[in-house]
């Protein structure tokens, strides 16, 4: 069923009046015909049924049921990864999406090779997020933070008392316990910021960085990972723990 996030409140009963890129993806992609059903998202992130109106001048929808369910984790998951290619970068926001991150927070690191985003690619980058949440049918579109050098990302972190950080280390010369068991370790209100380092890793500097900050640290095995791999393990592993927490209170 196709999915719509919404800017405004909704309620059963209530008439919606789409803005013109929905009509247009309604008319020549999926080519409704009227009567079909389609999923919203209102403003406050709750989801509804509704049923679609054809008209002259455009596509409706009346809203029938509001719908009791629950798609996003109970606390925020932050990802903080460090910029890697486009392609990359791309393919790890649409899959952190579809496991529930709620924000992402883009670094800098000394490896970092990547430009500043243009104001196109910014958008892009929402349209991947926004796009990846209707197809999960979340209730939320991520939110992608301006780009951060790593010491406003620990400025951050440390201002935050509910935020519970982990770095990920990929050398087993970090001595680092496996993510799961610091997984297990955080209290379950702190939010979790899970940062990945670049094509190359962190550099030792970057590292001593961290262990000043007292970021806890943590291995994903003996093999290294790519970067993405590892953000979307990570993100994975972390909501699972949130999940399951989540059904045994």
């Amino acid at each position: 069923m196709q999915q719509f996030f919404i800017s405004a409140p909704l309620a059963v009963g209530g008439h919606v009046i789409f803005p013109a890129d929905i009509e247009r993806q309604l008319r020549r992609v999926l080519r409704v015909r009227g009567g079909e059903t389609v999923r919203l998202i209102d403003a406050e992130g709750m989801p509804f049924l509704a049923r679609l109106v054809l008209k002259k001048n455009g596509v409706e929808a009346d809203c029938v049921e509001a719908l009791q369910e629950r798609r996003e984790l109970s606390t925020p998951l932050i990802l903080a990864p460090a910029r890697i290619k486009k392609e990359k970068w791309e393919w790890m926001l649409q899959k952190a999406t579809e496991l529930g991150v709620s924000e992402i927070w883009p670094i800098l690191t000394e490896r970092v090779n990547e430009a500043e985003p243009s104001p196109n690619r910014l958008a892009r980058e929402h349209r991947i997020l926004q796009e990846a949440a209707e197809q999960c049918e979340r209730h939320r579109i991520p939110y992608i933070q301006k780009t951060l050098s790593l010491e406003e990302l620990l400025t951050v972190v440390r201002q935050r008392d509910d935020f519970f950080a982990i770095v990920l280390a990929e050398r087993q010369e970090e001595k680092a316990p496996p993510l799961s068991e610091v997984l297990d370790s955080v209290v379950p209100e702190k939010a979790m910021v899970l940062i990945i380092g670049p094509e190359g890793g962190f550099s030792s500097t970057e590292f001593a960085r961290f262990a000043e900050e007292k970021v806890a640290f943590a291995g994903l095995g003996p093999r290294i990972l790519r970067a993405e791999t590892a953000a979307i393990l990570s993100v994975g592993m972390a909501a699972q723990l949130q999940e399951r927490r989540a059904r045994n209170r």
